[in-house]
């Protein structure tokens, strides 16, 4: 059989640090949304607190 990469050895050497990327970019893709839902509640609480400031100076 021919492996499109050599042998079986250099396939080997060339898949496994290729599927340890599989779950790191899947992690990264999901710390970025938890960071990007983080920053809207952090924007949508500023704008309830300023909201609130000027109701208490009336």
């Amino acid at each position: 059989m021919l492996l499109p990469c050599g042998d079986g050895a250099e396939c080997a050497t060339v898949g496994r640090p290729s599927a340890a990327l599989l779950p790191f970019n899947y992690l990264n893709s999901q710390l970025e949304q938890a960071r990007q839902e983080i920053e809207n509640a952090a924007a949508y609480l500023e704008l309830l607190l300023l909201k609130a400031g000027k109701r208490g100076s009336r």
